[in-house]
């Protein structure tokens, strides 16, 4: 999929996503060497949890793939996709504001950010409070 792309605040190049930013997509060089300790993908968690109106995912690739970062509610149905490319190995940031794929604004209430890889899936729980 073509993405439009930006630059950030401190001119870092961003990808702009359907209904959310790629804030910043650092190289392999830039991660530390986590990657023996950790070599699958990681999850890490979203800051800030709980939140208004938006989130900040954060993930690590030990390994360029493809990437599926899905948005699901409580009741394991999918609001919307956050990401379906291929990513370089690194960390990874992506902002998601709180809407679903349609862009309207979602209930306060629990959802769940699936990261999914050749390698695995990772699932972790947000809370959004309005």
């Amino acid at each position: 999929a073509d993405y439009p792309y930006g630059h950030g605040p401190q001119g870092d190049v961003i990808r702009i996503y359907n209904y959310v930013r790629l804030v910043r997509d650092l190289t392999s060089s830039d991660v530390q060497n986590e990657d023996t300790l950790f070599p699958e993908i990681r999850l890490l968690i979203n800051y800030p949890n709980p939140f208004n109106p938006e989130t900040t995912i954060k993930f690590k690739l030990p390994h360029q793939g493809r990437v599926r970062l899905d948005i699901f509610n409580n009741k394991g149905q999918l609001v919307t996709t956050l990401c379906d490319d291929l990513l370089q190995a690194g960390e990874h940031l992506l902002i998601w504001n709180g809407l679903d794929k349609r862009g309207r604004e979602l209930p306060s209430g629990v959802y769940f950010s699936r990261v999914v890889t050749s390698k695995g899936t990772i699932t972790r729980k947000m809370m959004l409070l309005k």
